[in-house]
């Protein structure tokens, strides 16, 4: 076992006093802290009778569940380095992440993933109540000589589509700092319950292992979530959301939901995708609670919530919390520059290939790719990605704008902008829209969004083309696959 801290040690000393309660509800269970923590004792011996043991890279492929709870804090126990990987991806996606971190092993639930072929030597157990698949590699060469001193808890693979994931690496110190972090803005407490919708693959770092760490209960909701959410929004005493705008527009948009189901909800965070106004109004005019913004990076943590009790503001992720520090680097006439943060639990630098954080960082700044500007009352407002805006003949476009205004639409569902090569404008603003199935014929929807759009936005803003589309593809993780 590595020396150093541990965040598992952490959880089991804060909850020493809560063990009776409740810290899972899965699947019409009831686990309390006293159980989860057994739990993970006994799955930290089995893995350990398998051969995994401190430094080992372990990619963790399981479903949110609880299994997934336990079988994570119960690798963080022996010191091994996980890596998080969607129950969604192909086999092959999954292939390429152990073969680029050079993993030791691969934790499956249920099965291998499609076009794997088990091993003789493949082990199998139970963890909570579910069946896991260990398949052990025989791995030729170590990567990154010096990953083990950093103390690494885990290395996740990001989600983004325009550019190759680099695998950034987390350490049991930067999970502790970032969620004491986080907990300045969220203040979790023993007294709460969250709602879970997210992929634990993509969000565990800091709101998971927050909740563990304050003794929160997590109630998982199973796919698919238009059945289990109103299940568990009846049963349980929610006092936390903490969804995507996938959720919000599920919530306003089907019965099954009403206000009296979040009666006892404090706080209702909005992530992983900006949200458009007209959501946020519907959902805050059928439950009378407004979602709160926020900004999470992977590298970064969460810097920013917007708790400002006014209106909805599209892009406004708040002012930053305690000890984060907020820079607009290079910001134009307008004050819009790229967001540049300092926080506290940074990441401890990338694997592939491997490169510290101070060589990353300028000046302990973490450029986050992200273009933004600090309104008049100080919070910070996203209004695009600097590698997505559109250079239309020398204008830039930000396509997060345009999809705001497209969305106020009375006939607009859904929608991408993205740019389109031209050899005249250097760059096109083209549209994949999704119409409201009841909103009418399509030809003559979009010569009236064609009218919208000119009385809402610059010229050179309107998207010069538009495809119409039955649904919109999304990453894994929950955001808009956005054309090149």
């Amino acid at each position: 076992m590595r020396e150093g801290l541990n965040i598992y040690s952490v959880i089991t000393k804060e909850n020493s006093g809560g063990l009776d309660k409740t810290a899972i509800v899965y699947r019409g269970v009831r686990t309390t802290y006293g159980a989860l923590l057994k739990q993970v004792e006994e799955t930290g011996r089995t893995l350990a009778a398998c051969g995994i043991q401190a430094d080992d890279r372990v990619a963790l492929r399981c479903p949110d569940s609880a299994a997934h709870i336990v079988l994570a804090l119960a690798l963080l126990k022996t010191g091994a380095v996980q890596i998080p990987v969607s129950f969604t991806l192909p086999g092959a996606e999954v292939r390429n992440i152990c073969e680029q971190v050079s993993a030791d092993a691969l934790i499956s639930a249920a099965a291998l993933p499609d076009g794997w072929q088990a091993p003789p030597e493949m082990q199998r157990f139970t963890c909570a109540g579910d069946e896991i698949c260990l398949q052990k590699f025989l791995v030729q060469s170590r990567i990154a000589p010096g990953l083990s001193e950093l103390n690494p808890a885990f290395i996740r693979f990001t989600s983004g589509t325009t550019s190759s994931s680099k695998g950034v690496i987390i350490s049991h110190e930067s999970v502790l700092a970032r969620t004491d972090s986080a907990n300045a803005g969220l203040k979790i407490s023993s007294d709460d319950t969250v709602l879970w919708v997210l992929a634990m693959a993509y969000h565990f770092v800091v709101t998971i292992l927050l909740f563990l760490r304050k003794g929160a209960a997590i109630a998982i909701c199973e796919s698919p979530a238009a059945l289990s959410m109103p299940q568990l929004l009846a049963s349980e005493k929610i006092t936390l959301l903490y969804m995507s705008p996938f959720h919000y527009h599920l919530m306003s948009e089907s019965s099954a939901f009403n206000a009296a189901m979040l009666e006892h909800t404090r706080l209702a965070v909005t992530t992983a995708m900006p949200m458009d106004r007209g959501l946020a109004e519907k959902f805050h005019a059928k439950f009378n609670i407004r979602p709160r913004q926020a900004y999470g990076i992977i590298e970064a943590g969460l810097p920013c919530i917007d708790m400002d009790e006014n209106d909805f503001k599209p892009g406004v992720v708040g002012s930053p919390l305690p000890s984060c520090e907020l820079r607009i680097k290079e910001p134009d006439e307008n004050g819009v520059g790229t967001v540049m943060l300092r926080t506290p639990g940074m990441f401890d630098g990338y694997l592939c290939p491997f490169r510290s954080r101070a060589d990353i960082c300028e000046n302990g700044f973490f450029n986050t790719g992200d273009l933004g500007i600090i309104d008049e009352s100080g919070q910070l407002v996203i209004v695009g990605r600097s590698k997505n805006i559109i250079n239309f003949a020398g204008m830039k476009i930000f396509p997060y704008e345009v999809e705001e205004v497209l969305r106020t639409s009375p006939a607009v569902e859904n929608v991408s902008i993205y740019p389109v090569k031209d050899e005249l404008y250097g760059e096109k603003p083209q549209a994949d829209i999704v119409f409201k199935a009841d909103a009418g014929n399509h030809d003559e929807l979009l010569n009236e969004l064609r009218k919208f759009c000119y009385s809402n936005l610059a010229s050179y803003k309107v998207p010069k083309s538009f495809n119409i589309c039955d649904k919109l593809e999304h990453t894994v993780s929950g955001k808009i696959l956005r054309r090149n």
